[in-house]
């Protein structure tokens, strides 16, 4: 029974994200996002190569193939600007389509054969070789934290069944089952981050904040840039967009993060010391105070106020008291901690 469960779990997995694929594929296209839409369509064509072609010989084509064109076009993403420029990128995957159907099956078979490591469960010896060489060169290309992750998950799940073919083979899974569980996951995880984070800063943000369930005790403290218009003003908003990040990072190592609004930071203590949190805030304050932040060739030093308060009654009481402490900073010079 819970074979049978499984196996009916998974094998209805391609066909729903076949659904999420093409709807990707479509949004990436309206909304101008190149980059998806070529490593979307990478999987899309191996799924025509594994549905037009004998099953042992797409497996074969796929397995060598499909992680040399996934580092080609994952090495072009820089290029995908405009129109014009995602013609090599279309030519790579048509040339990916193209090779199934022309480059001959016994050719793969004797490049299967060679044995390197050994193994029980791996595909091919010299697939899993292409793709970690073929992994490390996107990693080093283009850092982890930059790749769309539900992609690079669904890529690297999808490989798992293939050197691992062996443990499934009973329930006769083709390229895409465990690869689309991983897309289902990871597109999920894409959803939350979507929903509850800042995309500038990378911390949490308004609504995130309005979700927190806070108890007594519990601290809040407001902080917020002084004088941050006339970085705008003086610099450009991508200077200040800069700024913004980088104290973001700065003081996620104090406290948790929620970015408010433009310049404004709610930062939440979970039933901690009061006396010790007011100065991790102060401490937050001079450490912004006398690092220079360096941004295109220009030095900008800021400071920030920051108001705090302890929940009591209710966390909307406790943000009000930590705003009016922060409009008090203000008013009596900035560059203060109240509390």
């Amino acid at each position: 029974m819970g074979n049978d469960l499984m196996y009916e779990f998974l094998y209805a997995l391609p066909v729903s994200t076949l659904g999420f694929e093409i709807l990707v594929f479509i949004g990436s296209i309206y909304f101008h996002k190149h980059n998806i839409t070529f490593l979307v369509l990478l999987f899309l064509a191996s799924r025509v190569i594994c549905m037009s072609l004998e099953q042992s010989d797409a497996h074969a084509y796929v397995a060598l193939f499909s992680p040399v064109i996934f580092a080609a076009l994952v090495t072009l993403k820089k290029d995908y600007l405009t129109t014009k420029r995602l013609l090599p990128a279309c030519a790579i995957v048509i040339a990916y389509i193209a090779g199934a159907y022309t480059i001959d099956s016994v050719w793969i078979s004797k490049i299967h054969s060679i044995v390197i490591f050994n193994q029980h469960f791996a595909y091919s010896d010299v697939s899993f070789v292409v793709f970690l060489l073929m992994l490390v060169w996107v990693v080093v290309l283009r850092k982890l934290n930059n790749f769309e992750c539900f992609l690079q998950g669904g890529y690297v799940g999808a490989w798992v069944h293939f050197l691992c073919y062996g443990c499934f083979g009973e329930y006769g899974f083709s390229y895409f089952e465990l690869g689309s569980f991983v897309f289902l996951v990871a597109i999920a995880y894409q959803g939350y981050k979507l929903a509850f984070y800042d995309p500038l800063t990378n911390v949490y943000n308004r609504r995130a904040y309005d979700t927190l369930p806070l108890s007594k005790g519990d601290i809040i403290a407001v902080m917020d840039i002084d004088f941050f218009k006339k970085i705008n003003d003086n610099y450009g908003h991508d200077v200040g967009d800069v700024i913004l990040f980088s104290l973001a990072k700065i003081s996620k190592k104090y406290a948790k993060i929620y970015r408010y609004g433009g310049e404004e930071f709610v930062l939440v203590f979970a039933c901690k010391n009061y006396e010790n949190c007011i100065n991790r805030l102060k401490n937050l304050k001079d450490e912004v105070q006398n690092t220079t932040f360096k941004v295109k060739n220009n030095d900008i030093n800021l400071t920030v106020s920051i108001g705090a308060a302890m929940v009591d009654s209710s966390k909307m009481g406790a943000f009000e008291l930590a705003d009016k402490r922060l409009y008090q900073a203000k008013q009596s010079g900035r560059n203060k901690v109240i509390s």
